[in-house]
């Protein structure tokens, strides 16, 4: 009798083990859903959908990490802002598909013109945003030309003649993302008027 009380609470205690290793590893599998799943968000949250680089949202966030790192660490870094010229008249000409695949085509390659701890993002629209830490506006003018140089060169699929235009901003003591954005949008609106006014020029 001894001998099947023992031998039942074994085969008790076995299947409340394999029951417990059951429940934990179905639980493991849930938590590691439910991570895939929260990735997929957070990816969600801070990518753009159409050109999958960064959204404003997330570039707000790194911009004011990047001014906080500045200040604390007394370093020094870069911002260019830029838009596509004209982009209403490509929309209007071409279609609002073809629109789109110069808002991608140029993600791209400004993608590929960048360093791995650049920071580049759609602000919306058809406005862009380059962080380029430790770079003085010297050096952020060189990429500016570099990339002018490359869009000028890139072979849209249906758009011709498509170019940019940027806008540099550097770091100073006091800034905040508000006024490095503001003086580098300003700078992109006075090179805009000064073209237009050279073209009228030449008319």
């Amino acid at each position: 009798m001894n001998g099947y009380v023992c031998l039942l609470l074994i085969s008790i205690l076995l299947i409340a083990l394999l029951t417990s290793g059951y429940t934990i590893y179905r639980l493991r599998e849930q938590m590691r859903r439910h991570e895939v799943q929260l990735k997929k968000m957070e990816e969600i949250a801070s990518i753009d959908g159409l050109t999958l680089v960064y959204n404003r949202h997330m570039l707000d966030n790194l911009l004011r990490t990047q001014v906080a790192i500045a200040e604390r660490y007394h370093q020094f870094f870069s911002v260019v802002f830029f838009d596509i010229d004209d982009f209403k008249v490509i929309n209007d000409r071409y279609g609002h598909d073809a629109g789109d695949e110069v808002l991608i085509g140029l993600s791209s390659l400004v993608m590929r013109s960048l360093r791995q701890s650049d920071i580049f993002g759609r602000w919306g629209g058809d406005e862009f945003l380059i962080i380029l830490p430790e770079t003085i506006q010297k050096q952020a003018a060189r990429l500016v030309e570099l990339l002018e140089k490359r869009i000028d060169q890139y072979m849209f699929p249906k758009a011709r003649n498509v170019s940019c235009t940027f806008g540099i901003a550097s770091y100073e003591v006091g800034d905040t993302p508000q006024t490095i954005l503001k003086r580098a949008d300003e700078r992109l609106y006075a090179l805009k008027m000064e073209r237009k006014t050279a073209q009228k020029k030449r008319i």
